[in-house]
């Protein structure tokens, strides 16, 4: 089965991903940028009633029960070390917030998420359990076409799930980072069995 797959690179000169420590010349610690990280955001989902590539709001009743459940992906956040003669350290993510952009002005308003996630991303590849969307949010979504408030023709609706990454180094500063992926968000059969 083919996957959705956005990966997105920065070099992390606009983020606070320096060392922290006094002195004023070139070579001091806080003149550093300690790495290039690259976030690869798979849309599929790891619960595990699904192999889906989009979020399912609505509740299936199938023949071992009903299921709805938050919708999760492994992401890999990739650290590639600027100066090799340097210890970068540890960056330890903190939170994120999910802001759920509409493809078109005039689909549903689905709230962003934030979520309280700590773990500490060494260099190399780090695998990261992110939320794409939790239950309360698909229970909310689905009850607008349940209700007729919204039309079930216009399903599946397209966002952009826009990441923000936030957390600290190892010497002590802030850090944020931005990623972002595209959902398709709708009524999928989830009692079909995973090939």
């Amino acid at each position: 089965m083919t996957q959705k797959i956005t990966v997105l690179y920065a070099v992390l000169l606009s983020m606070a991903l320096w060392g922290c420590g006094g002195g004023g010349s070139s070579d001091s610690v806080s003149d550093k940028v300690w790495y290039v990280v690259g976030v690869s955001i798979p849309m599929s989902n790891t619960t595990p009633r699904s192999c889906k590539l989009d979020v399912d709001t609505f509740a299936d009743t199938c023949a071992d029960g009903e299921f709805l459940l938050d919708h999760t992906t492994p992401a890999t956040f990739t650290l590639t070390r600027v100066d090799p003669n340097t210890d970068p350290g540890t960056l330890a993510l903190e939170n994120y917030t999910i802001q759920y952009v509409p493809m078109n002005p005039n689909s549903p308003v689905i709230p962003s998420l934030t979520v309280y996630h700590t773990q500490q991303l060494k260099e190399g590849d780090n695998t990261v359990t992110l939320e794409v969307m939790d239950v309360e949010r698909k229970t909310t979504f689905a009850a607008l076409f349940n209700s007729g408030q919204q039309s079930m023709t216009i399903l599946p609706v397209g966002y952009t799930a826009a990441y923000t990454f936030n957390g600290h180094n190892s010497y002590g500063q802030s850090w944020t980072y931005h990623a972002q992926a595209p959902i398709f968000v709708g009524e999928y059969n989830e009692c079909v069995p995973c090939n």
